[in-house]
Formats: structure tokens, sequence, C-alpha cells
């Protein structure tokens, strides 16, 4: 007999009875037949659970690794973009720094001997040149023409030099005028070739 909140979990390997008559042997075969498919069919399903639940499993962590990846990916461009632009505007505020910095310590010197200066240099850097035409500032001339002089005794350069004095070129301002070039010695030519110097290394890759 069946106990109150049990469920049977089988028939009797062997019938109670050693004499059935042919309809309880039947019946008796049966239930055991209809067991054994029921059996069958539960493992079958539990099977086709299993292999549903893995193949979930698998595909939602297959789609949580892309999407993570994803992320990854969109952050670490994000972060590059923002390093980038923090480091730009650093760089540009170093170059404006050097320049205020070079700037200043110009202002300590004279003018005129800022731009005699320049002039030797650049004259010292022209050798092929047959002639040679300084234009600056009137108040530049003494000192320009002392260094030129300096510079074509120290060397075999054996040009012709020739200086003019304009007053409408800014205190700072040295044009050299030659047979193969013009060349722009002038402090504010010299500061924005020093800026461009710097930008340039600044942004040369490493």
């Amino acid at each position: 007999m069946v106990e109150p909140g049990k469920a049977t979990t089988g028939v009797p390997r062997r019938p109670n009875g050693r004499i059935l008559r042919a309809a309880e042997a039947r019946a008796w075969q049966d239930g055991h037949a209809f067991l054994d498919e029921a059996r069958r069919d539960a493992q079958q399903l539990r099977d086709a659970a299993r292999r549903a639940y893995a193949a979930e499993y698998a595909q939602g962590y297959e789609d949580g690794k892309a999407q993570g990846d994803a992320d990854a990916a969109r952050l670490v461009s994000e972060t590059a973009v923002k390093v980038d632009r923090y480091l730009g505007g650093v760089e540009a505020e170093i170059i404006n720094l050097a320049l205020d910095v070079v700037t200043r310590v110009l202002g300590e010197f004279d003018v005129s001997m800022v731009v005699a200066k320049a002039a030797r240099q650049a004259v010292a850097e022209i050798r092929r040149a047959k002639y040679l035409k300084v234009r600056l500032h009137p108040a530049s001339v003494n000192k320009v023409r002392d260094e030129l002089n300096a510079v074509l005794r120290e060397s075999d350069l054996g040009m012709t030099v020739e200086i003019d004095a304009d007053d409408t070129l800014a205190r700072g301002a040295c044009i050299l005028l030659t047979d193969i070039a013009v060349i722009d010695a002038s402090i504010d030519a010299q500061l924005s070739a020093f800026a461009a110097a710097i930008s340039s290394k600044a942004e040369a890759p490493t």
C-alpha cells in the first residue's frame, strides 16, 4: 500500500503469486515495459536539459566576453585621446615658457649687441657668397660693423660687405642679402626658429 505523500518508484521485479492468469501476467509485463520506457524518456530529458544549459552558458560567456573586450577597447581609446590632449597642452605650455625665458634673457642685453652677434653667426655660415649686404636699424650699425669686421679678419671669406641702415626696420631686425640667399637674422626670426625647433622635437616619435 502506498503511504500518503510518497510516490511509487517501481513495480515488483517478481509477481507476488506463483500462478498468474494470462491477463495478470500481461499487465505485470506491460507495467515493467512502461516503467523502463518512462525512465529512458526521463534520462533523455535530463541529457537534453544539460546540453541546452551548457550551450546557453557558453553563449552567454562568449557574449559577455565580447562585450567586455569592446568596453575595454573603448576605454583604452578614450584614455589615449585624453592623454594626448593633456600632453599636447603641457607641451604648448613648456614651449611658451621656454620662449618667455629666452625673450627675458635677451631683453637683459643690448638689442644692438644681440643683432650684431646674430649677424656675425649668419655671416660665418655663408662661405660661398661673393658679396653681402646687411640691412638693419641705424642703432645697431656700429656694433654690427665691429662684429662683421672681426669675422672677416678671422676667416678667409673674402667677400665684400655693405651695411645699409634702414630706420623703417625694427631695432631687432637684421636682414642679410647675398648673391645666393636672403637670410633673416632678426631677433624675432630667431625666436620663431627656436619655437619651431622645440615643437618639432616634441612631436617627434620616441
